[in-house]
């Protein structure tokens, strides 16, 4: 008697197995759709940056300073003689250090700094993907406009991340007696 070699047979697929299968591709669809309504919805709610391009930091009179991560020095720009720069956005801009020829990382600060922990409450904006930061801006004053909305990156229109530091706090004597 001669054995004959068979190959396993598939199973065959139910109707159930069927019907998830398409369940599950709609459901797929569903949360793909629902991610991109909340990634829409995320950045109507943000607001643009009051200053879009280097004129624009002049115009408030903020400056412009490149920090050097290799040099750990900080540099600033004379944005009035540099005149041709002013129409160039400034998230997008790409600065390199004198010296060593390493990227910068521009920073928009105000003319005067103020003490970090004083009366007032400042706010320190960075965007992770193009690396820029605005240190010491003031919320409550203008070109800013004091909303509690994040900003949308001028750059990448990726969400404007922030810290914010308040007045010091001290302990103080207690009043209740």
């Amino acid at each position: 008697m001669l054995l004959r070699f068979q190959y396993p047979k598939k199973p065959r697929e139910s109707l159930v197995h069927a019907l998830l299968r398409a369940r599950l591709s709609h459901r797929l669809q569903s949360v793909q759709a629902d991610e991109s309504r909340w990634v829409a919805h995320q950045l109507c709610c943000m607001r643009d940056l009051p200053f879009q391009t280097i004129g624009d930091i002049a115009r408030h009179g903020l400056a412009l300073h490149v920090y050097c991560p290799r040099c750990f020095a900080t540099r600033g720009l004379f944005l009035e003689v540099n005149a041709a720069l002013h129409g160039r956005a400034f998230a997008t801009t790409r600065f390199r250090c004198r010296s060593c020829g390493t990227p910068g990382v521009p920073k928009i600060r105000p003319a005067e700094l103020l003490p970090v922990g004083g009366p007032v409450t400042l706010a320190f904006l960075w965007c992770n993907a193009c690396v820029w930061e605005i240190d010491q801006a003031q919320l409550d004053k203008p070109p800013w406009s004091g909303s509690a909305q994040h900003y949308r990156c001028p750059g990448c229109h990726g969400r404007v991340e922030w810290h914010i530091h308040g007045p010091a706090w001290r302990p103080m004597e207690s009043t209740s007696a």
